[in-house]
Order: C-alpha cells, then structure tokens, then sequence
C-alpha cells in the first residue's frame, strides 16, 4: 500500500494493479498517454478537452450485448442530449437532432456511390448513377405530391400521383412547347 499527500513527482514507469479510489488531477496540458510511443493521448489545453490518435485507426467499441455508444452535448438549456447514438440493439444509427451538411457536401447512397443529394448554395440535386430511379408511396390510398412555388411567396401542389383514386392528377396547367407531341393510347 502507497499512500501519497501532496504533490508527488514519478520519473520513470508507474504501475498501478489495484483500483484507483480517489481523484487524479492534471493539469492543463498535461497528458495521459498510452502506447510506447505514446500514440494516444488524452488531456485538456485549458480551453478544450482532446483525445488524440497518432498512429493506426482509433477505434471505440462497446461490447455490451444490444448496448449502445451515445454521443451527448449540450442541448441549449444547461442539460445534455443524445445528438447520435449508436444503438446496438437494433443495428441502426440514430440521429436524435437535425444533420446539417454545408454547401455542396453530398449524401451519398451505395457502395459505388449510386446515387447523391446535396445543395450547391444555389440549387438542390438529387442525382441516381445506376439503375432506375423509384419513388414509392407505401402508405394504403398515400399520394406523392410535387409542389413548387405558387408566384406570390408561398408554394402550391403542381401535380400529385394520387393512391386512393390511381390517378394522376394535375392542379396547374400544362403546357407543351412547339414541336412536343401529347400521344394518348397504344
């Protein structure tokens, strides 16, 4: 048993096999650190609290059966929230708050990168690479509406594929340019 009061400075090695039942303080700057070339390190800069990794893929794991990883902050009223939340139960990746993604950084889909969305700053793409590209409504008698904006600051349903009648209907004019053909039947 080691008992230390005070300031105690180890140079060298310090290994601890037991349990820990107090408070260890650093200092700002100072560092935990782990590997032998102290790859990780862990510490506060007097500002903001770092992990950082100098070698290889730094990994955090839970190996709790169905448990989670969660990543909580600051939720704008003095308490904390789940912002993402890995849940080990369902084997899903749960967002609890908005995903905001800058100008022109894509959502990409499939391991090709089959298909995007993102907004440039001046326009919004929804772009697919390969295959055909489906909307489907699942929901019994559901629609998919297209709306766009009405000419006087608000938006208006322009067209909708309509599941309950099976038709589609057309709340605005159509209008076909010179040379454009409307063919009806076989």
């Amino acid at each position: 048993d080691a008992t230390f009061r005070g300031d105690v400075t180890i140079e060298g090695n310090l290994t601890i096999s037991n349990s820990v039942s107090q408070t260890i303080s650093f200092g700002d700057n100072d560092k935990l650190k782990f590997g032998d070339s102290q790859d990780l390190q862990l510490f506060h800069n007097g500002t903001h609290s770092l992990i950082e990794n100098h070698t290889g893929d730094l990994y955090v794991t839970n190996f709790n059966n169905d448990g989670d990883i969660i990543f909580r902050s600051d939720d704008g009223s003095g308490d904390v929230t789940a912002y993402i939340t890995l849940d080990g139960g369902s084997e899903k990746t749960k967002l609890d708050k908005p995903l905001l993604l800058k100008d022109s950084v894509a959502v990409q889909l499939g391991t090709g990168t089959d298909a995007t969305l993102y907004h440039s700053g001046g326009e919004g793409t929804l772009q697919n690479y390969t295959g055909n590209f489906r909307f489907i409504q699942s929901q019994d008698n559901g629609d998919i509406q297209f709306f766009s904006d009405d000419g006087s600051g608000g938006t208006t349903e322009y067209f909708r594929v309509d599941g309950g009648s099976e038709n589609v209907l057309f709340s605005k004019l159509i209008k076909l340019s010179d040379n454009v053909e409307l063919r009806v039947g076989d």
